[in-house]
């Protein structure tokens, strides 16, 4: 019974690491996104991507 419960808890904690990785994984591919997102807009405020309005 004592083992079981152990390899329980083993296996438990392998799929624990691997939710970890793929949580951390995510956490960086959207901090990368919005790192961009944030030198898009600092680009348009300066200029870099001004698009002539309706008006002129």
């Amino acid at each position: 019974m004592l083992m079981m419960q152990i390899s329980a808890l083993r296996e438990f904690t392998r799929r624990l690491g691997r939710v970890e990785r793929t949580m951390s994984a995510m956490l960086e591919t959207a901090q990368s996104y919005l790192e961009r997102f944030h030198n898009a807009m600092d680009a348009e405020d300066v200029g870099g991507f001004h698009q002539p309005s309706d008006e002129e």
